[in-house]
């Protein structure tokens, strides 16, 4: 089994660890599954046959569901989105949706916020990039986004490469002062 996502064509993060094993994209057919001794299994609403593909794959602590980025290449135009995937039951949620580009999930390590980049189509990530938060909330065990917020980004400026600290505070990189600076 080879293992690699074609999100936006070039790739992008291709696996992340759940409490049933990783769960992984599949190379050839682009589904998301569980690799366990058994064998790779595929989640059942994950098929890239129909021109959808996954990547930037991110664990929510403490729970079976990881967040992606899903590109749908059969709507008209590329419809992005970030989802949740359930790695126990194949359940896809949907998340937040954009006419751009979405990239890196992060979730606390409480499970309770979620960071991620966007960025408009015909651009560049380092030329508009912005970092988003939300609160993850699940509702009948499945997950949500609330309070949705941009943190720092924008046109002519960029941020990238969010992490959630132990504290709970949200640190990334950021250059509104011309080069990239760490920001807590």
């Amino acid at each position: 089994m080879s293992v690699r996502s074609r999100l936006y064509t070039y790739g992008a993060g291709s696996w992340c660890g759940t409490p049933l094993g990783p769960l992984v994209v599949e190379a050839r057919t682009q589904r998301a599954g569980v690799v366990s001794e058994a064998g790779f299994t595929p989640l059942l609403d994950t098929s890239g046959d129909d021109g959808t593909r996954l990547g930037d794959l991110a664990t929510v602590p403490g729970t079976t569901w990881a967040v992606a980025v899903r590109e749908d290449h059969d709507a008209p135009g590329a419809k992005r989105c970030l989802v949740a995937l359930d790695a126990a039951t194949g359940s896809v949620a949907e998340l937040a949706a954009t006419d751009g580009f979405l990239a890196e999930p992060a979730v606390s390590q409480d499970a309770s916020r979620l960071a991620w980049l966007t960025w408009p189509a015909r651009s560049m990530p380092w030329d508009a990039a912005e970092l988003w938060v939300a609160a993850l909330v699940f509702h009948a065990g499945r997950p949500a986004l609330a309070a949705q917020r941009r943190v720092d980004g924008g046109r002519g400026t960029s941020v990238g490469q969010a992490v959630w600290l132990a504290d709970g505070s949200l640190a990334y990189v950021g250059e509104a002062a011309g080069f990239w600076q760490p920001w807590a």
